[in-house]
């Protein structure tokens, strides 16, 4: 482990200790285990329990499991459909074995399953790419990018990187990545684009710093939340959740999304940067009608629960693009650094975004009541 470095930033508001050491934290136990989870599926061999028991002991696997997918069983059961020759590959097959239903879990063994069928061919260079992880620099970067948005911080003992075969990511301690979604993302980008990249001072493992900067992010903020969470059974338990997604996620993705497909822009032309962009594109539309829910929020309070789950729904890709537009009205009118005061407060984000838009009439603006719902959300959850 290297020595201790200590640098100072200057931003925002004030000066930034931050204690910086390079991590040798990253943990690809998970997707170790994989690999022989599927080499025995695909001789069709069924594991024993102590094998299944490996994999899911592993760091990234135990907080996945323990956070939010509660057995392991839903991932077993799609690994084993994606490898055991012989096993049904029906969506609704694997539902009925993991005892889930709805548009969500359809949707998420649907990418995972995709996830999984690639595998058996990206393996070798997957484990290239493990090679090249586990020494590549990106402290210095992460700090960098991540004090951009939070306040007077001391950025200590970086969190775990636990990869994982995955069709996701996340911001958790450990912070979990999935490692085959930048061999997907180096598929779908052309050598144009990557050249690109290199001739502006980058190398070819950006977008790997760029995510994990993406969920360092999340992690750092969430250790000063500056609201509290509705019980489950609340009125308002799925309407907090999305505006504090759209918050989290908006800002978070002013690191890695403006830095590809605004600045330096070199993969705006690629198929997922044209996907985030065709997003962008219908915020409007959607700011109006959230605007019109607020408003109902506000004059049928005892629908709150019914209005609450519909703009939940109504929001897609967990409020990335939503909160990237609100984000772009923010610094054009206000500049970055505004945002560091309300980094962790998603009424303050909305209540910001609604100065923006009154001071820029591009950017749509809420009325008096969806301002006076959010006013009293405000009063409810902020701590």
């Amino acid at each position: 482990m290297k020595k201790n470095i200590v640098l100072i930033f200057l931003i925002g508001i004030g000066c930034i200790s931050i204690a910086q050491e390079t991590p040798k934290n990253i943990d690809f136990s998970a997707v170790e285990q994989h690999f022989i989870i599927m080499d025995l599926l695909l001789s069709g061999q069924e594991p024993a329990t102590k094998q299944w028991d490996e994999l899911f002991n592993t760091p990234a696997y135990e907080e996945l499991i323990s956070r939010e997918f509660r057995n392991p069983i839903r991932f077993q059961e799609v690994l084993r459909a994606a490898y055991l020759p012989g096993c049904s590959k029906s969506i609704e097959d694997i539902l009925l074995k993991i005892d889930r239903k709805g548009n969500w879990w359809t949707a998420w063994v649907t990418s995972l399953l995709a996830a999984y069928e690639n595998i058996p061919n990206q393996k070798n260079e997957l484990i290239e790419l493990m090679k090249e992880y586990k020494n590549l620099e990106y402290t210095d970067f992460t700090i960098k990018e991540v004090s951009r948005f939070l306040p007077d911080q001391q950025f200590e003992n970086f969190p775990q990187i636990a990869f994982i075969i995955f069709n996701d990511s996340r911001g958790y301690d450990p912070i979990i990545l999935s490692l085959n979604s930048f061999i997907n993302t180096m598929d779908d980008r052309d050598n144009k684009a990557l050249d690109c990249m290199i001739s502006k001072g980058f190398e070819k493992n950006y977008s790997f710093q760029l995510l994990y900067a993406h969920e360092a992010f999340h992690y750092y903020r969430k250790k000063k939340e500056e609201f509290k969470y509705p019980e489950n059974n609340d009125p308002y338990n799925s309407l907090i959740w999305i505006m504090n997604q759209i918050e989290n996620e908006g800002i978070a993705d002013q690191i890695d999304k403006q830095n590809q497909y605004f600045y330096p822009g070199c993969f705006a032309d690629t198929k997922e940067g044209e996907k985030y962009l065709s997003y962008l594109a219908i915020q409007p539309n959607l700011i109006q009608r959230m605007d019109s829910i607020f408003a109902e929020i506000l004059i049928q309070p005892d629908s709150a629960k019914v209005f609450s789950r519909k703009f939940s729904r109504m929001i897609p890709r967990s409020g990335h693009q939503t909160g990237f537009y609100m984000c772009n009205a923010i610094i054009e009118v206000f500049g970055e650094k505004s945002l560091i005061p309300i980094v962790r407060n998603p009424f303050g984000f909305f209540k910001l975004y609604q100065k923006a838009a009154l001071k820029n009439d591009i950017y749509p603006s809420f009325s008096q009541n969806a301002m006076s719902c959010i006013e009293m959300l405000e009063r409810r959850f902020k701590l």
